[in-house]
């Protein structure tokens, strides 16, 4: 029981901050609220990471991320006005002071990414099931999108947010380090027959990269084009329909609560008359809700 209610609260929590993370609302975090998330968010990375031989962009050509970034501050207007456009989301006036989204005030994917894998791990353990491909590629897609909302619209530069973005999968128990914030999320990523990572993630996050970071000759496209056909390739749309099902989905795994059960005239595993039983030992009439007491 104790399981199921840490899981509705992880659940709730990521819910509300995603899909109200596009406005200024009363479920938006306050400038320390943000701070408290994205600093251990970041540590949690850096541990993962370890040295430098094991950061993701690790060998990788990054001149362009370097020195032609962050991109324009018309760019990333207007890449912000799109991606509110493809959301459904009211378009908002840059001109004003009341702009949001995009903003450091504002959520980035980035900061959800962690809460995200939390979600996942919880209900695995959970339900004691292993990875799937679909999940991984969804994780994967949230990952590049992640990197792409940092550098096409929040104004992003470096590498840094490719890292920490990258920063998943199993570490082996010499490599975990003590006060591991997410040691779940790391137990998710174990594959159960042989002692290291579960088969298919590090092949779907190594495309995803390849994909945000071309190799050397693979083409001069400047960082701004690349980025721009990446996410028209990559609709951010398309990820939000994927992470709606997926909530949906998680949601409707769950047992209804107690109350709502009893409501309803009947709890899970119980005959009717069971049900009136333990109506009966709580001191409640029968047919309640349904009478007056």
């Amino acid at each position: 029981v104790d399981d199921e209610i840490d899981f509705r609260i992880l659940l709730l929590k990521f819910i509300t901050l995603y899909v109200r993370r596009l406005s200024c609302n009363a479920s938006s975090p306050t400038p320390e609220a943000l701070k408290a998330l994205r600093v251990p968010n970041q540590k949690r990375a850096v541990a993962w990471i370890g040295s430098a031989e094991r950061a993701p962009t690790h060998g990788r050509h990054l001149e362009s991320f370097d020195q032609d970034l962050p991109l324009p501050l018309e760019d990333l207007e207007r890449n912000r006005a799109d991606v509110l456009s493809s959301l459904n989301a009211p378009a908002e006036d840059e001109a004003y002071e009341d702009a949001f989204y995009g903003t450091s005030s504002s959520l980035a994917l980035l900061d959800l990414l962690p809460l995200f894998m939390e979600v996942s791990a919880t209900r695995n353990r959970m339900s004691e099931s292993t990875l799937t491909v679909q999940w991984m590629e969804l994780a994967g897609s949230f990952i590049l999108q992640a990197c792409l909302e940092m550098y096409s619209v929040r104004g992003a530069a470096g590498s840094d947010a490719i890292d920490e973005a990258f920063a998943w999968g199993f570490r082996s128990r010499e490599t975990t380090t003590t006060g591991d914030d997410l040691p779940e999320v790391d137990a998710m990523f174990e594959c159960e027959d042989e002692e290291g990572e579960i088969l298919g993630w590090a092949e779907i996050k190594q495309r995803y990269l390849d994909e945000l970071i071309l190799r050397p000759g693979e083409s001069q496209t400047p960082v701004a084009a690349h980025l721009e056909s990446l996410a028209a390739a990559h609709p951010v749309a398309g990820l939000h329909r994927k992470l709606l099902h997926l909530l949906n989905a998680l949601n409707a795994s769950m047992s209804p609560p107690v109350l709502a059960q009893l409501e309803n005239g009947s709890l899970e595993g119980f005959t009717l008359e069971q049900t009136a039983e333990f109506l009966e030992e709580c001191g409640l009439p029968a047919g309640w809700p349904n009478v007056s007491v």
